[in-house]
């Protein structure tokens, strides 16, 4: 008795969020510019191309620009705890 009445109760709820889900949004369809509109879809790609891994990534000259790079933020983290505001 119980469980027939929660259909029962579910029922316009669900009919409610369906015809909500079918509902025109005009603001979405206006923010996008017409430059995007007009644009070509992207290349389509394999996913075995889009996972494989460049060798040119994993060398000692990127480890170190990664290096230095984190050590200027570090120091720059360091000047920003002791700067004064305003």
């Amino acid at each position: 008795m119980k469980r027939a009445k929660t259909v029962q109760l579910s029922l316009p709820v669900l009919l409610w969020f369906g015809l909500a889900a079918c509902t025109q949004f005009p603001e979405v369809d206006a923010s996008t510019p017409a430059s995007a509109q007009a644009a070509a879809y992207p290349e389509l790609l394999p996913i075995d191309a889009l996972l494989q891994t460049d060798d040119d990534l994993d060398t000692e000259a990127t480890k170190a620009e990664l290096a230095a790079r984190a050590e200027a933020l570090r120091l720059r983290a360091a000047a920003l705890r002791t700067a004064q505001p305003g």
